[in-house]
């Protein structure tokens, strides 16, 4: 018999490393979290500058209903997150119009038929029938199946044949069949699926395009302190239950050629029951050695374009009207030059967080937008300098844009970010950040599923299906710490 508790080692301190390390703990496995850098959460973190602090992205919380995935995950982790209740929680600006998203379908709906065409507003009535479905369905189903048993599980559940044809079809041609839209509106579902899906309508098959659009109206929340408050309460709450999370400790090495993995930290290689990778599939390649090496290989050969981020981060005088939307989409007229995106995405945290809130008089913003990473990399020194001010100006007009108000105040901080800034803060490959885009690979069931060859070795994270949001990754999270114990106690 055992007299020592399992050892589990997991590699990265973001959402999905620290939830598997969350239901481990739980279950009294002996759990070591290492992570690289100095903070935890990975892209969904905050962080400080002086005295301020930011929301590094443009990430929002959904789902603290108790009918919901994340909220009955947290329940489970018995995991208190004292939260803001967000009203006006989305503006969308187009076309000199700003829209204040109402948590009405209907009025949702009529506004976009009016503005974008009867298509556009007859898929925002489908997308609220059928995501709270998806909802129910990936919250409770065996995604991905496993084998005979799940699969004949999936097959026997009405919700995966009522989804079926929204997983074959694209979000784009979803829309056109219900009804006329015009490029303006196409338009505005790529910038809004951007941030959801990490890809355009014309890829994200139409389940996930209503997932992407529907939680838009759904009530959004926001922890006390920021979303990176959500991941400082799960690290502690390991190392309260049965755990450890090293931070500033990057894994060196992970070799799965025998029974037991090891991992190398420090110079040292020590031997675990079972290791987690918590990062991302690129990174991944780059980290495991030996017989399982070229498995992960053909994955980042396989999702060798997805996308970084870039934005900046801002105080700026405390002129803001009361009931300001705490997140603005702004879509432009045109591709900014700096980055090719069309949309940038601000996040402008509840007035009563003292926490978000800056200096007294101040307001931090995040400002957030897609930008394919490779030519950031490849510039020289000079031309990154001057592409980094570029994208700094460009983000001053697009805040303009998006908080007329803000045309007549101070500006008391700007940060710029790029895609080498997410790098060096993140640590992944190329400062890739937001997931592997949806696209065919989901409907020809090449998503990368968090299996590996060797069944103690397990990925987790946002290039893991489901992959994108804190409850996708978290429900991830959640089943590879499942299936991990499931084998260890075999």
């Amino acid at each position: 018999m055992r007299t020592n508790p399992l050892r589990v080692a997991v590699v990265g301190a973001g959402a999905g490393g620290l939830f598997a390390a969350a239901f481990l703990a739980r279950a009294g496995v002996r759990v070591e979290v290492f992570e690289a850098q100095a903070h935890v959460g990975g892209c969904a973190s905050c962080f400080s500058i002086g005295p301020r602090r930011f929301h590094a992205g443009a990430t929002t919380l959904v789902g603290l209903e108790p009918d919901m995935p994340l909220a009955r995950m947290l329940a489970a982790l018995e995991l208190d997150l004292p939260h803001h209740v967000l009203e006006n929680t989305l503006a969308i600006v187009h076309g000199g119009e700003r829209r204040v998203m109402s948590h009405d379908t209907e009025v949702n709906a009529e506004a976009f038929t009016a503005r974008y065409g009867a298509g556009l507003g007859a898929f925002w009535r489908h997308a609220a029938r059928v995501a709270p479905l998806a909802w129910s369905f990936i919250g409770d189903a065996a995604l991905p199946p496993g084998g005979v048993e799940d699969l004949a599980a999936l097959a026997a559940d009405p919700r995966a044949w009522a989804l079926l044809p929204d997983v074959v079809s694209t979000t784009s041609a979803k829309v056109r069949r219900l009804g006329p839209v015009n490029a303006e509106g196409l338009t505005l579902l790529d910038e809004l699926l951007l941030v959801s899906t990490q890809s355009t309508a014309a890829q994200t098959p139409a389940l996930f395009g209503a997932v992407g659009c529907e939680y838009l109206q759904r009530r959004l929340y926001m922890p006390h302190g920021g979303l990176g408050s959500l991941f400082e309460r799960l690290s502690a709450q390991v190392v309260a239950t049965c755990g450890a999370v090293h931070l500033r400790s990057p894994v060196e090495g992970v070799r799965a050629d025998a029974e037991r993995p090891t991992v190398r930290v420090g110079g040292l290689e020590v031997a675990y029951d079972a290791v987690v990778l918590g990062v991302t599939c690129w990174d991944a390649a780059k980290l495991v050695t030996g017989d399982v090496r070229p498995f992960f290989a053909r994955q980042a050969a396989r999702h060798d374009r997805a996308w970084s981020a870039a934005g900046g981060y801002f105080a700026f005088d405390d002129v803001f009207a009361e009931g300001q939307a705490v997140y603005t989409q702004v879509v432009l007229d045109a591709p900014m030059q700096s980055t090719g995106a069309r949309g940038v995405f601000v996040t402008i945290p509840p007035r009563g967080d003292t926490a978000l809130a800056g200096l007294p008089g101040e307001r931090c913003l995040t400002v957030s937008c897609h930008t394919a990473p490779e030519s950031w990399f490849d510039a020289s020194p000079e031309a990154f300098a001057e592409r980094r001010a570029l994208l700094l100006e460009e983000l001053h007009k697009a805040l303009r844009i998006a908080v007329p108000a803000l045309a007549g105040a101070k500006c008391h901080a700007a940060h710029p970010a790029t895609p080498r800034t997410w790098a060096g803060f993140t640590g992944r490959h190329l400062g890739r950040v937001g997931g592997l885009p949806f696209g065919r690979d989901l409907r020809t069931l090449a998503y990368p599923t968090g299996r590996t060859p060797h069944e103690r070795l397990l990925a987790v994270g946002d290039t893991v299906f489901p992959g994108q949001s804190v409850t996708a990754t978290a429900l991830g999270a959640r089943r590879a710490a499942e299936r991990l114990l499931a084998t260890l106690r075999a």
